[in-house]
């Protein structure tokens, strides 16, 4: 059985620290540091993995939260960013942030946040040129001031404005790079999107093992199947993610290829993750005040 990333599937495993599942799949980084701490995950056997040890390229391999993928490994990922169209938005500053969180006044009633607290002011951060991690209290009074002003302009909170955004409703959506490779191909180029120049957050696809699976062998099969670098490029070029398999990058259909070639580079390199910082303690507090302020 494979775990999908849910708070149901959390609360599962505080009940039952060995539930059945072969796979957790497609986690985000707080959902991983949240289940790392419940002691859940088994290490992975890098020897079963020769794929994931060939392909995988050396900037996913080293993030503080697990060193050296000893419990995770990427299965894709994104960049945070805005779609716009291209009819209605011609701004000398995109791809900045700015166009976004310090909007021209025509686009009141025109832009679309992402309906998640951690995605949507980890933008803020980054553009004001803050840690998307940020606990301190005078960088999050920053972003809520950076809120407050972008509030009137805001026609909805979406996790996927592709209806919003394709009836030409909303101009600006904030969402992610590799959805707007897609945005791109459906509106033939209208819709389109580019890497803030500020830096971003890495969106992640992670895959993790339980200790509790019943047929581990089968996992890390998998697991290095899908590292196959055609399987890899197959798998990323269905979504319009990015591939961590450094071998599947030219495998990827042209049009994705050419898409993901456009990332400047040392970008994904440059990129930050929502860590601990911003989950607990004062770091949650703060964002939960200024996402209440700002949806209230």
């Amino acid at each position: 059985m494979v775990a999908g990333p849910t708070e149901c599937s959390l609360a599962k495993f505080k009940l039952n620290p060995e539930m059945p599942y072969d796979m957790i799949t497609s986690m985000a980084v707080g959902t991983l540091l949240r289940i790392l701490q419940l002691d859940v995950l088994q290490e992975l056997n890098h020897d079963w993995l020769p794929n994931v040890s060939k392909y995988i390229g050396k900037e996913f391999l080293e993030f503080e939260y697990d060193p050296g993928a000893k419990y995770s490994v990427f299965s894709d990922y994104g960049i945070d960013s805005y779609w716009y169209n291209t009819e209605h938005v011609d701004d000398p500053r995109i791809p900045s942030w700015a166009v976004l969180f310090e909007p021209d006044e025509k686009y009141k009633g025109k832009i679309t946040l992402v309906d998640d607290m951690f995605k949507c002011l980890a933008g803020a951060l980054a553009y004001l040129g803050y840690p998307v991690d940020s606990d301190d209290e005078g960088e999050l009074m920053e972003v809520r001031d950076v809120m407050m002003n972008l509030k009137p302009y805001i026609m909805a909170f979406d996790s996927w404005p592709k209806r919003l955004a394709l009836e030409g409703e909303s101009w600006i959506c904030q969402g992610t790079y590799g959805d707007g490779f897609i945005m791109d191909q459906e509106s033939g180029g209208v819709i389109t999107a580019g890497c803030p120049l500020e830096g971003s957050r890495l969106g992640t696809g992670i895959i993790s093992i339980p200790i509790g699976a019943p047929h581990p062998a089968a996992a890390h099969l998998w697991l290095n199947y899908i590292y196959r670098p055609q399987i890899s490029a197959l798998l990323c070029g269905t979504i319009g993610y990015g591939t961590p398999n450094s071998a599947a990058v030219d495998l990827l259909p042209e049009a994705m290829m050419e898409w993901w070639k456009r990332v400047p580079e040392g970008y994904v390199s440059d990129c930050q993750v929502i860590t601990a910082k911003a989950l607990t303690g004062k770091g949650l507090e703060l964002r939960t005040q200024i996402w209440e302020e700002l949806k209230g």
